[in-house]
């Protein structure tokens, strides 16, 4: 291959035109490519030879050898060229002082010594990296470079290229592969847009995926997905650039909620491939010595940086461990393990760029909050069972065109009380289509009642219990919060899947974002109630008001947790981290976590007496709740008014 060494003009495209040979596709790729990275003073200086060091960042890995061919002919005899495509290896480092006793060497010599890298601060010798007097950058092709290489290399007039054909996120052995020498451009156009197409739609190969706007089960998550879909769309577009995009997140829950449907409908609202792989795999795929999992897990950033943008899914994250509470025992296996991998999140040392890492678990509290800096996951973000609303959109996706008809509220209620996952209503739909099917019969609204919902028969102790616990919650709703209280239901199923049994719940209207320490007690003593009637009326409390993320005490206690180390609020001024991160302080902050549970027991103390001053309201609302099932705000309102009026919390 060559380039036109003699001249090299300020106007890049014409200087391009004027070749009159026609190379081969590679040679022309990148021809185009370095002649629109390196000034023509700098090309000058390599055709004469003149002495200087120079790093060449390429776009990934297949650009090294074929950048280091053409740099190799346009230099004289003697020019020194590196490679830098492994990451140098623990215990190999005599090698690697080799090469920068023979770079100082070349260098002092007055030889041209240039190194070609993706990441050349990880993966050129330190004395190039410290003696070069210039980097130059090396782009992949934007279309109107590759328009540049068509008129080299295929024939016929070149169409009009429409602006989301993203050419930029191919690799360049891709490329290559998608220009036959002498074809016409139109068909070479057409194949790179199916391929990226294939390749976009690659998350969506089953048809059945949803469009993320629609998936309003993820709640927050869904937020930020939609976020972050419009900021790569704006990235590929040439808009912004990579550090106006978020890099990453956790996303915790139980088990079944989506975590990984949300990070390929991530992919498919984005437009870009989605890499599903989970940290297990690392230790499953390979023979689980130190350097073959450190092997494995760089060739899987390797891989998804080769098809950036795009999304790397990692599942199980936390089974890697917490470097703060390793065992001294496995530490000398773990710690270079787990360092690589941080060096490998973080964007600071890393070449991540267009690579969005979504990590997923069911246990937060394993997570090193290190893993939650800036520039690698940066924020955690909690993916529950669906509310009402979800749970009917899950519940028609799945059943596709059946019972279209039918009024879902009533068991999409029940469904979310029981805290039904998207995986639980996807077998209760499959069970309920095949008892159907071995019927000879339509599905009916009952065969999915039955399968998602199947009826509990409970005792009138256990009834009761339930409705003191909604009877707590409501009424201090309506004396605390009353403009936001909106129903309190009493509904008994039990989830197929788990066997959690649901006895109620009471739905308020979301929180206003401005919060005083006074609203936000009050809302954690709201939180408390129900556990705190079961105390005054039947004197202990049951499960129910624990035992998941979202129930009473965790949304309390992370309540709480904001109130003094987010805003400012309690006894601490001093700011400590945001909701994402508080978890992770509750569980290593011994002293923290003494804190909250003293304001928890304060205040439920004083939802105690209130409570004791108007056991004759509770009781009453118990009791109609427990004859009608389901009051509204304005009903709720109506008995305490009748029997009672409401007062302060002490």
């Amino acid at each position: 291959m060559s380039l036109n060494l003699d001249e090299f003009p300020d106007d890049q495209d014409e200087h391009l035109e004027k070749v009159p040979d026609v190379p081969d596709v590679r040679d022309s790729i990148v021809d185009v490519a370095l002649s629109r990275a390196i000034p023509s003073a700098l090309f000058r200086d390599l055709k004469a030879g003149k002495p200087l060091a120079l790093i060449v960042c390429v776009p990934s890995a297949q650009w090294v050898a074929p950048v280091a061919e053409a740099i190799e002919e346009m230099t004289p005899k003697g020019t020194l060229l590196v490679q830098g495509t492994e990451v140098p290896k623990t215990g190999n480092a005599q090698a690697f002082a080799d090469k920068n006793s023979t770079i100082a060497r070349r260098l002092s010599a007055g030889k041209i010594v240039v190194g070609i890298s993706h990441e050349p601060s990880r993966r050129l010798p330190q004395t190039l990296v410290s003696a070069a007097g210039q980097t130059i950058v090396v782009s992949p092709l934007s279309q109107k470079e590759l328009r540049q290489v068509l008129r080299r290399c295929a024939t016929g007039s070149i169409p009009r290229m429409e602006e989301a054909l993203a050419v930029q996120t191919l690799d360049f052995e891709e490329l290559a592969s998608l220009i036959p020498i002498g074809q016409k451009a139109g068909a070479i156009v057409t194949s790179i847009r199916e391929a990226l197409q294939r390749r976009n739609s690659a998350v969506n190969d089953d048809g059945t995926l949803p469009e993320l706007f629609d998936c309003v089960e993820f709640g927050e998550a869904r937020t930020w997905a939609l976020d972050l879909a419009q900021d790569i769309q704006d990235f590929k577009a040439g808009k912004i650039g990579w550090k106006d995009c978020d890099r990453g997140v956790v996303l915790h829950g139980p088990t079944g909620t989506g975590k990984t449907t949300l990070a390929r409908l991530l992919g498919k609202a984005c437009g870009v491939p989605t890499i599903v792989a989970s940290v297990a795999e690392l230790f499953a795929t390979s023979s689980g010595y130190l350097d073959s999992v450190i092997k494995a897990q760089r060739q899987l950033f390797e891989r998804a940086r080769a098809q950036a943008p795009c999304i790397l899914f990692l599942d199980e994250i936390n089974s890697l461990p917490n470097v703060d509470t390793v065992g001294s025992r496995n530490k000398d296996y773990w710690m270079p393990v787990i360092l690589d991998f941080y060096t490998l999140l973080d964007s600071a040392v890393s070449n991540r760029e267009g690579v969005v890492v979504v990590g997923a678990t069911n246990r937060l509290q394993d997570i090193n909050p290190a893993l939650l800096r800036g520039g690698r996951l940066e924020r955690a973000i909690y993916v529950g069972p669906p509310d009402a609303v979800g749970v009917e959109r899950i519940l028609r996706q799945h059943l596709d065109g059946n019972l279209c008809e039918a009024e879902l509220g009533p068991l999409c209620l029940a469904a979310e009380a029981s805290g039904m996952t998207g995986a639980t209503i996807m077998e209760g739909v499959r069970a309920a289509r095949r008892r159907a099917r071995r019927e000879n019969r339509p599905m009916q609204m009952a065969d999915l009642e039955n399968a998602l919902l199947p009826p509990y028969q409970i005792d009138q102790a256990d009834l009761m219990r339930m409705a003191i616990h909604e009877a707590g919650h409501a009424y201090l709703g309506a004396v605390l919060a009353g403009d936001r209280l909106q129903r309190v239901d009493l509904l008994f199923s039990t989830n197929p899947t788990t066997g959690v049994v649901s006895g109620g719940r009471v739905r308020f209207a979301p929180l206003s974002p401005l919060q005083t320490s006074e609203t936000m007690e009050n809302e954690a003593a709201i939180l408390l109630a129900g556990r705190v009637a079961e105390e005054v009326f039947l004197g202990s409390a049951s499960t129910g008001a624990g035992g998941s993320e979202t129930s009473d005490l965790a949304l309390a206690t992370r309540l709480l947790a904001q109130m003094h180390a987010s805003f400012g609020l309690g006894d601490m001024l001093a700011y400590r981290g945001d909701a994402s991160r508080l978890d992770g302080m509750l569980y290593m902050d011994h002293g923290f976590l003494q804190m909250i549970d003293v304001d928890l027991k304060r205040i439920a103390e004083r939802v105690r007496v209130t409570f004791e001053e108007q056991r004759h309201v509770i009781s009453a609302l118990a009791g109609e709740l427990i004859a009608r099932k389901s009051l509204d705000a304005h009903q709720v309102k109506s008995i305490i008014g009748v029997v009672g009026s409401p007062r302060a919390v002490h």
